[in-house]
């Protein structure tokens, strides 16, 4: 190798055996927060099709379906192997991506679906954002702790 191409891998001290998981993982988050920042903005408008005046209800909604999901969504985590339940659960909320791609393309008022579509947005984005720290908590626990793998910046 030379210099040039060796410089990324000594500014992020991956040692030998740890590269496929710094490569993942660098995919792993980078699709998760790529569609997230797809997603976001279309929740956005969703909200404000609902109306500008209802947007405290809104966040409302989603701080009471946080409350009820995330202890649900850990209690799944801390029963359940990783390899168990994370595809489970991306099944599920692909699954929901799709079934309000046919709420919104049907016949239905636009402004209920679109409230329900803004709240439920953060709700797997917070289990997501778990289920990763969990990943890579695994991830470099098993690589000695020495650095995140995501980013390559030592802790």
């Amino acid at each position: 190798m030379t210099d040039r191409q060796r410089i990324p891998w000594r500014v992020i001290e991956v040692r030998r055996g740890e590269g496929w998981a710094v490569f993942w993982s660098f995919l792993y988050f980078f699709f998760l927060l790529g569609s997230y920042y797809i997603l976001r903005p279309v929740r956005d408008e969703m909200g404000v099709t609902t109306g500008v005046d209802r947007m405290q209800w809104l966040f409302t909604g989603t701080f009471i379906a946080m409350l009820v999901v995330v202890p649900f969504f850990g209690w799944i985590t801390s029963r359940y192997r990783r390899r168990q339940f994370l595809p489970a659960v991306y099944g599920f909320f692909i699954i929901n991506i799709l079934l309000f791609y046919l709420l919104f393309e049907s016949e239905i008022e636009i402004k209920p679906v679109a409230a329900l579509f803004f709240v439920w947005l953060s709700v797997p984005v917070s289990c997501i954002k778990n289920a990763s720290k969990t990943t890579r908590t695994h991830l470099s626990t098993r690589c000695a702790g020495r650095h995140t793998l995501v980013a390559g910046v030592h802790q």
